[in-house]
């Protein structure tokens, strides 16, 4: 999601991509609920340049990177991530 776009996800896999899984940039938002994100090459979920995302019920596993904050310190149930 690019550009103050915004992106909603529900019960979606998102595996074995060559970059993020979920990636917000340039005041852009995603909001996920009950999706895994599994496999990607690089982090799974990522909030850059004045975005966000909602992660909810869902996983973020087995990525190249680990996701910020880490899901599995809220249980792997979910997290917001803004920057």
């Amino acid at each position: 999601s690019r550009e103050q776009a915004t992106v909603r996800a529900n019960g979606c896999t998102v595996n074995n991509c060559a970059k993020e899984g979920i990636r917000a940039e340039l005041a852009a938002s995603v909001l996920a609920r009950n999706s895994f994100i599994t496999n990607n090459a690089k982090i799974g979920v990522r909030a850059t340049s004045t975005s966000f995302v909602d992660f909810r019920d869902g996983s973020s596993t087995g990525n190249g990177s680990i996701s910020a904050p880490v899901f599995n310190t809220m249980g792997n149930n979910g997290a917001y991530i803004s920057n």
